[in-house]
């Protein structure tokens, strides 16, 4: 019994690398946010001069930035309490997490917009190829992820495919 486990958790364990590795690189340096995403590629093609400069700019926006992830946070949790507590409307909590998500993601815009605006139009091609490139590992990674899982479900006679996402 335990010889069988070995494939699935193995399976399972390279998906999650994958997955991950592939997400991050697309990604950039600070999640799923489109303005994080571009200062990754743009931090990735900066200059070690232009690299020490960006101390004064995250060290500016931290406060700003973690600010707004405690209220994303915080409205979340408003959001999650309400609908447990069996609330027939919860639109007001959702506009107050819509709300909160989207300052989060204006002051996120803003900082990439500050590292990004220390580049040169060289510099910023490279950064947007960089992006692009990224963009479509990430899809390639999950594409071919995908592809390991149904090749093992068909493997072992499951009929039923993660086509269904």
């Amino acid at each position: 019994m335990k010889n069988g486990l070995i494939f699935p958790v193995t399976a399972v364990v390279i998906f999650a690398g994958a997955l991950f590795a592939g997400y991050g690189y697309a990604q950039g340096f600070g999640g799923h946010h489109h303005g994080m995403s571009a200062m990754g590629s743009c931090i990735a093609v900066m200059s070690s001069s232009q690299k020490a400069n960006l101390k004064q700019t995250f060290s500016t926006q931290r406060q700003t930035l973690q600010t707004d992830r405690q209220n994303v946070a915080s409205a979340k949790q408003t959001l999650v309490s309400a609908i447990l507590s069996g609330s027939k409307d919860v639109s007001s909590q959702e506009s107050g997490l819509a709300s909160a998500q989207q300052q989060l993601q204006k002051d996120e815009d803003s900082m990439a917009e500050q590292v990004c605006s220390q580049l040169g139009s060289t510099q910023l091609s490279a950064a947007q190829t960089l992006f692009n490139n990224l963009t479509t590992l990430h899809a390639n990674t999950r594409q071919q992820a995908k592809s390991y899982f149904q090749q093992a479900q068909a493997a072992t006679g499951n009929s039923q495919s993660q086509t269904e996402e």
